[in-house]
């Protein structure tokens, strides 16, 4: 089995694990804390192809969705949530200037570890994340503007399984949070992986959020 088939079959299982564990968190909802989370998103890629020279250029894209905070003690969580993100990045090959942007339904799920008082705590996470592209568009050097469509093989853009890890930290001031997260893909979405072709998410994610209590 190849590495890419692994990976993906792992981000499905994923997908639908972090679902679940979404869906029965709502049975414990008078323990869970609702975030409600709107942000940017500095997005570059990883892009390598066989013979070409390929320069890549951040660009910005936004998220938006819900965390949901599962306490486990005192101090440590369990962090589910479902976004809508779009990630991508603009890219030279020699002169000509191109643009991608998948929009993803993005899981994340991580272990949020937080220090302080009510009124002010400092909060570091980590873990992973499985997403599914859904939409997006690229733009060619001449300004033509297409929709991405996402499938494995040669006759398409990019694939749509997307999985990786995440890291990151944060302010919670009050019940209003701001953090910065990094998230390092893993999935190569290159349909021409056969012959080499990279193409693996890299996004700083800045966010901001509100609290909700389940209770």
């Amino acid at each position: 089995m190849c590495i890419i088939t692994y990976i993906e079959q792992v981000a499905r299982k994923f997908f639908i694990t972090a679902i679940l564990l979404i869906s029965a968190s709502f049975t414990i909802k008078a323990q869970m804390r609702t975030d409600y989370v709107i942000g940017l998103n500095l997005s570059n890629m990883e892009v390598k192809s066989p013979g070409v020279s390929i320069t890549t250029i951040t660009r910005v894209g936004i998220h938006f969705g819900q965390l949901f905070d599962i306490p486990l003690n005192d101090n440590l969580a369990l962090q589910p949530g479902i976004l809508l993100s779009s990630k991508g990045s603009n890219y030279r090959i020699d002169t000509a200037r191109y643009s991608i942007a998948p929009v993803y339904l993005e899981v994340p799920v991580d272990f949020v570890v937080s220090i302080g008082s009510e009124k002010l705590k400092c909060y570091f996470l980590g873990g992973g994340y499985a997403a599914y592209g859904v939409g997006g568009y690229m733009v060619d050097p001449a300004g033509n503007f297409t929709f991405l469509n996402l499938r494995s093989g040669e006759m398409h853009e990019i694939r749509p399984f997307d999985a990786g890890l995440v890291v990151g930290t944060g302010l919670n001031i009050k019940g209003f949070i701001v953090s910065v997260q990094y998230k390092y893909g893993l999935s190569n979405l290159s349909v021409s992986s056969a012959s080499g072709g990279v193409m693996r998410n890299r996004v700083i994610a800045l966010s901001a959020s509100a609290i909700f209590s389940g209770k």
